[in-house]
């Protein structure tokens, strides 16, 4: 649950107290149409509060490897870019079709790959949570914090997958210190100090 732990934590500093994130959330208890109360499916984390339209999003993460225990290549992984996780994709959406059918939910697979690649879908929810968190941040420093958000949530979420990867090589568990639940993150004036320049200064050199 490492990489998951971390989209859940990315969602709520995000979404604060504006929305609400569900992890561990089950199929049943969300939006989702014709799905029975003894129904078993659980999703990764729920979020709402983060779509315009109220709606929610019903988020599967999920991590694959282009590479098989034998070492070969999965199917049409060394020549098509993603390939594995276009698979991953189909399977999410076989594993809950009734998120594919409209409605005020909608299911977003949080897929990445061992050696750094995620699918278009995590990017985008990234980007939709980047563009919610800044749009609170004054509009001076609203680029600043833009900058600053996507790269503190993007480097929790690559350590994650790294920290995924060596638990599994290890064969077990990855330690980790417990921490606080996570609310709305750092202060924006801790996180935009990282965020990178837009560009080279324009002041004149001092002599």
């Amino acid at each position: 649950m490492i990489v998951e732990r971390d989209w859940v934590q990315v969602a709520r500093e995000a979404v604060g107290s504006e929305g609400q994130v569900v992890p561990q959330q089950w199929l049943a208890n969300t939006t989702a149409p014709q799905v029975g109360a003894q129904d078993r499916r659980r999703l990764d984390l729920v979020v709402y509060g983060a779509l315009r339209s109220g709606g929610a999003q019903c988020c599967d993460a999920t991590l694959v490897s282009p590479l098989t225990r034998s070492g070969h290549p999965q199917p049409c992984a060394a020549a098509v870019d993603g390939a594995v996780l276009r698979v991953a994709e189909r399977r999410k959406h076989a594993a809950y079709p009734e998120l594919t059918r409209g409605g005020p939910q909608t299911l977003v697979v949080l897929g990445s790959e061992v050696g750094g690649r995620w699918n278009a879908q995590a990017r985008g929810f990234v980007r939709d949570l980047v563009r919610l968190k800044a749009y609170r941040a004054p509009l001076p420093v609203r680029a600043a914090a833009t900058a600053a958000w996507a790269r503190r949530w993007w480097s929790m979420l690559s350590v994650a997958v790294q920290q995924a990867v060596a638990s599994t090589a290890l064969g077990g568990a990855w330690r980790q210190p417990l921490q606080p639940e996570a609310g709305e993150g750092p202060p924006l004036d801790s996180v935009i100090q990282h965020a990178a320049p837009e560009g080279h200064s324009r002041l004149p050199l001092r002599p």
